[in-house]
């Protein structure tokens, strides 16, 4: 006969409720148990476990002990209470690690107990031994109660058998219990189909074999020995004996047999059945480990203080542990009352604790606190369980007793702590708060009911009260703030105002939020702070105001600053002008005087050498042949060439003065220091006599090609302004474009335009001064360019693009000053790189005061 083991009996996948109230622990036990195939439920407590579990049973449950309203043991010990649940394996998971807690959680129904942290492996494996227990001893139940039947069956059957054959074959190839005939030699006659399920060996295998080749080793004498009795006529019920089935696993068997006699009386076989008792051996051996490991914690536990006690606190049971606490041996503890171990302080109240036991009006656990043989104070945690008589009265009392001097220790520590984070809450002025997103309960610290003005022993307010402290300003952002917390998941920081209880001061509030999630990633609660920052705001302000004070202090001073730059600059180029004009004007007034000398002797020269060719031809014609002295210094001087070239000579002569007298016009014309004040003057001389002082430059030094000049020039009416300093602008920018025509290697051009453009067209002016028509100076070259990065600053005092030693950095902001100060105009640039820049001037043809107005540097900064 075949033999079943615990591992083979397929695993059945069932459903698995786990009940703790920590959400990780559930969230670990969903992803490890669904992965292996097993159907899981999930529950936070044991009072909503219950109400599940009776309308659906699990196959198994995972039950924690330390929980809120109702611990695991009471809800094992109702589940072990109801009919319907009674049977459901309880396999106990907690952080409690004493043997107490593991005693009373197989004392109350559990099956196992599994200690956190666990392994996963450990879980599985005592999941599935528990799940494939339980099938077995499902059907064990079903065998049983099926092998009644087929008693009564086989007995209705027997009486009837001469009715119905076929009836009882049925019966016996229906039999889930062995049904066997050997014939005297031991050999198989007959087997029902269960055989198949037993052995593995289907009935036809089985036949005109003997059951000597199934026997295990160790179980062949003893069997041959008691086959050898059937054989005399005995009968043999209830023997256990061992089988091995087709692929060499033992399986352990229940044999009844009979001896079969025919009508003479002589026994020709042996029939009989045989049960499968395999599971309920490895039940029955693992319920007696269980029991010698109970016996091994109550005895030698170490931690745990175990006893039981009369009614009247007569000790008849102490283990090792109870009798090294006290210093005592069983024999001196046993018999006397465990009230006089205490201390004489709580004597009266455990008295007063055992009689509301007796009575059960109080709960079955109590903390007081014991002494030591060596005089040192613990604290005890002790669990009483009343045994019951059949009248359900009490007996004698078991109590676990486990220190937990530490724990109070760590609680005193943790009350300490709370203090402290209390105190230093009200100190900092910071508060905590928790929002449960379901119920919409609030939770709040002391601190933040004094922040809001309210008493710390007040009930927390609803989320509408809450709003209405917030101040109206600041409600809406409040609101979605929460709003996107929920829905999004993600942490904020917001500052709002509050107007406490007494309505008489606003409070400014930091506060952070910060999401809660259950096992399945879903916002459950809101926790946050609040953090009082009034005083903080107003120091803020005041440090703000100061800073803009400050600020403007040190703007007027940087704008102080610039003006003593533009200043310095301006009399800086006003003083080089000045002693340049002065020169140029030095030069041109000490060569304007040969010059006027040359002038005015030309015509008097010409009409003397006039007079000297009439009287030379005079002379020749009087004298024809003149002395030989007089005609050879007529060959030596080449009279008739001298004759001829003199003309020409004074006509160089005049031509260079003229020139020169040009230069000085030009020269007095660019100086104009006759004319410092504002005049009217025709702006094409003053560039073209800007163009003749810098010829030198446009004409080709070098190799590069000579500078190309193109003028478009307008029909201007005479411009009122400070002519000498419009030609400083004109010098530098013309000068600068020669100097980026210069960098650039294409043919230089130079194009200058001038126009009036209506007031029409221009921006309105500032301070309410009358408009006129603009004069706009275009002056554009085909140089290097300038970039964007540098083009801001252009026009800033002292910046230059040039090579140290090559600029100063004055000519453009001078220039700026000279049209946007001095002539109330613009100076703009316009500029692309690598294809050139264009300078435009603008400039009223008339001023519209007497007296420049005052530019500040922020119309500086929006010219550039």
């Amino acid at each position: 006969m075949n033999t079943m083991t615990l591992e083979s009996i397929p695993l059945y996948k069932g459903t698995i409720l786990a009940i703790d109230d920590t959400p990780d622990n559930l969230h670990l036990l969903t992803e490890m148990l669904t992965e292996q195939g097993y159907k899981i439920r999930i529950i936070p407590n044991g009072k909503l476990a219950l109400r599940s579990i009776a309308n659906s049973p699990p196959d198994l449950i995972l039950l924690d002990i330390v929980m809120p309203d109702m611990d695991g043991y009471q809800v094992c010990q109702q589940l072990k209470a109801s009919v319907i649940t009674q049977n459901i394996p309880v396999i106990f998971l907690s952080g409690l690690n004493e043997t107490f807690d593991k005693v009373k959680a197989f004392e109350v129904g559990g099956v196992d107990y599994i200690t956190k942290p666990f392994q996963v492996q450990e879980v599985l494996a005592r999941v599935e031994n528990q799940l494939r227990l339980q099938r077995l001893q499902q059907q064990l139940a079903q065998q049983n109660i099926q092998l009644q039947q087929e008693i009564q069956e086989r007995h209705h059957a027997e009486i009837a058998l001469s009715e119905s054959e076929k009836k009882y074959r049925h019966l016996v190839e229906a039999s889930q219990d062995l049904i066997w005939s050997v014939d005297r030699y031991g050999s198989y006659t007959f087997v029902n189909p269960i055989v198949q399920h037993l052995y593995g060996y289907s009935p036809e295998e089985m036949l005109g074999r003997s059951f000597t080749d199934f026997l295990s080793p160790e179980r062949l004498e003893p069997d041959v020995n008691l086959f050898k009795c059937l054989l005399q006529g005995q009968s043999v019920f209830q023997y256990e004996t061992t089988h091995l089935t087709k692929a060499g696993e033992p399986i352990q068997l229940l044999l009844n047999a009979i001896a079969v006699v025919d009508d003479q009386g002589q026994v020709v076989g042996v029939t009989g059945t045989a049960s499968d008792i395999t599971e309920r051996q490895k039940a029955q051996e693992a319920l007696r480990l269980s029991e010698i490991r109970y016996r091994e914690l109550v005895e030698f536990q170490k931690q745990v203080l175990v006893c039981r006690w009369k009614p009247d606190t007569t000790l008849t049971f102490v283990n090792q542990s109870y009798c090294r606490f006290f210093g005592k041996s069983p024999a001196e503890l046993i018999g006397t009352k465990y009230l006089e171990l205490l201390p004489d302080s709580i004597q009266d109240q455990i008295r007063d604790f055992v009689k509301l036991l007796v009575n059960h009006e109080c709960p079955e656990t109590s903390e007081h606190i014991m002494i030591s043989d060596q005089g040192e104070l613990h604290w005890f945690k002790w669990t009483d369980q009343p045994i019951l008589d059949e009248q359900g009265h009490i007996l004698e009392i078991q109590s676990f007793g486990i220190d937990i001097t530490t724990r109070k220790q760590a609680e005193e520590k943790l009350r300490l702590s709370e203090e402290n984070l209390a105190q230093a809450q009200r100190i900092a002025h910071i508060g905590n708060w928790e929002f449960d997103v379901l119920t919409s309960q609030i939770i709040w610290s002391a601190e933040l009911f004094r922040i809001f003005g309210l008493e710390p022993n007040q009930t927390e307010p609803t989320y509408q009260q809450l709003l209405d402290f917030i101040h109206p300003n600041d409600r809406s952002q409040f609101e979605e703030t929460i709003k996107q917390s929920i829905e999004q998941g993600l942490c904020y920081e917001l500052e709002f105002q509050i107007l406490p209880r007494n309505r008489t001061t606003v409070r400014h509030l930091e506060v952070r939020i910060e999401p809660i999630f259950d096992q399945h990633y879903r916002i459950i609660k809101l926790f946050g702070t609040a953090l009082d920052i009034t005083q903080r705001q107003k120091a803020e302000t005041a440090l703000r105001q100061s800073e803009a004070r400050e600020r403007e202090r040190a703007h007027q001073l940087q704008r102080t600053l610039e003006e003593l730059k533009r200043t310095q600059s301006q009399l800086v180029q006003t003083a080089k002008m000045s002693s340049l004009g002065q020169m140029i004007a030095g030069i041109a007034h000490e060569i304007n005087n040969p010059v006027s000398f040359i002038f005015g002797n030309i015509t008097i020269g010409r009409q003397y050498f006039n007079d000297l060719i009439q009287l030379i031809n005079l002379y020749q014609e009087t004298y024809p042949n003149p002395p030989a002295t007089v005609q050879e210094i007529a060959e030596a001087i080449d009279l008739q060439f001298v004759k001829k070239d003199w003309h020409k000579l004074l006509n160089s002569i005049q031509e260079g003065a003229e020139r020169i007298h040009q230069i000085i016009l030009s020269l007095r014309n660019f100086s104009r220091l006759d004319e410092a004040e504002l005049k009217s003057v025709d702006i094409h001389q003053g560039i073209e006599s800007t163009l003749f002082i810098l010829q030198h430059r446009l004409k080709k030094p070098g190799n590069r090609q000579e500078i190309q000049v193109i003028k478009e020039y307008g029909q201007l009416p005479q411009v009122t302004c400070y002519a000498n300093q419009l030609n400083q602008v004109f010098m530098n920018i013309l000068a600068n474009a020669i100097d980026a025509i210069d960098s650039h290697s294409s043919p230089g051009v130079i194009t200058i335009s001038t126009e009036v453009a209506g007031a029409n067209r221009q921006r309105p002016p500032k301070n309410g001064s009358q408009q006129t028509d603009i004069l706009k100076i275009r002056i554009t070259d085909n140089g290097i360019g300038i970039s964007e990065e540098v083009q801001p600053q252009i026009f800033d005092p002292f910046f230059t693009t040039k090579p140290v030693g090559s600029g100063t950095g004055l000519g453009l902001s001078i220039s700026y000053q000279i049209i946007v100060e001095k002539h109330q105009g613009q100076l703009s640039c316009l500029s692309t790189p690598g294809e050139g820049t264009t300078f435009m001037i603008e400039i009223p043809l008339k001023p519209r005061s007497q007296q420049p107005r005052e530019i500040c540097l922020n119309d500086m900064d929006l010219a550039k």
